[in-house]
């Protein structure tokens, strides 16, 4: 499929004279990424102990192997990896009888005399040219009329959607697999650009992990080390910072309340924090309506309350 890929992006700029440009280009890139593909993966099985290795060589057969190397996960923990890419290398075998249709049409109208270019817009990467049939088609030739200006809107377009999803399913369990820490970058990367050959390879020697198993592993890993740093610092702050001790435990600003009156009989429940313990009862001095009587006493003389009756 990534054949294809690099031709579309070729095409859209070449010419009727220059078309040999696309199957050219396309094929360089292909043939250099399908390289690095076999090799990556024949690694990764090989190390792994899989069998049916041969099916790394062929394409499409290839896409299913991505299941077998992922196999050690599961698409929402119930899905088999390689039902994934059975159906992504399924997906995959329809877009190219889709594409090779798309090519023989083009061909064929070509060489039929019935299909014409013409300049729809000259851009910055070069000039941009759209087909038109030259009169009416015989009815033996429809079939390459309707590959060609319909397959792609009809039926390719939709392929291609189902295809991205199946493909990214498939990445996922593989990257989850040998590349757990990034696998999300990787697998989005492998669908957006056709360079799923040079990812495999990158990765090539990474042993495979269940990806449950690998995250209980990391957080295994950071509870040691937390408690190897706990170990190393006797004075269990683990942040090293000035702020060991409790910086309260003095009275720097003197605070009058942070002890309990001279000659009281309670302790101060706050530790010295700022409360007195006990509030002593304020003298008739320290009344503010001492002029009207005592507020405290019920045996004392009631001279004084203007409310008072006698």
């Amino acid at each position: 499929m990534d054949f294809f890929q690099y031709a579309n992006i070729v095409d859209a700029f070449a010419t009727f004279e220059t078309r040999w440009l696309t199957y050219l280009v396309g094929g360089l890139c292909f043939a250099v990424v399908y390289v690095f593909l076999v090799v990556g993966l024949f690694i990764i099985a090989k190390r792994e102990g899989l069998k049916n290795k041969w099916m790394i060589f062929i394409p499409i057969l290839n896409t299913y192997y991505f299941g077998e190397c992922s196999k050690k996960n599961k698409l929402f923990g119930v899905v088999d990896a390689r039902i994934v890419s059975a159906i992504c290398s399924f997906l995959e075998l329809t877009l190219v009888v889709a594409n090779i249709l798309y090519y023989v049409s083009f061909e064929t109208l070509i060489s039929s005399g019935y299909l014409t270019e013409q300049l729809y817009e000259d851009t910055y990467y070069g000039s941009y040219y759209v087909y038109q049939l030259n009169g009416s088609l015989p009815a033996d030739l429809n079939w390459a009329n309707w590959c060609f200006f319909k397959l792609p809107d009809v039926v390719t377009w939709w392929l291609d959607i189902l295809y991205m999803v199946a493909q990214l399913a498939t990445f996922v369990l593989f990257f989850k697999t040998y590349a757990a820490r990034r696998y999300l970058i990787f697998s989005i990367t492998g669908v957006l650009f056709p360079i799923q050959g040079i990812l495999v390879y990158t990765i090539k020697g990474n042993k495979g992990y269940n990806y449950n198993q690998f995250i209980k592993k990391e957080q295994q890993k950071q509870y040691q080390a937390y408690q190897q740093q706990m170990r190393n610092n006797p004075n269990n702050n683990p942040y090293n910072n000035q702020y060991g001790g409790n910086p309260y435990s003095s009275n720097p600003y003197d605070n009058p309340y942070s002890t309990p009156p001279a000659g009281g009989s309670d302790e101060d429940p706050f530790g010295g924090s700022g409360q007195q313990a006990s509030n002593p009862k304020p003298s008739d001095d320290d009344d503010p309506f001492s002029e009207f009587g005592s507020g405290g006493d019920n045996s004392s003389s009631n001279s004084g309350d203007p409310f008072s009756q006698n």
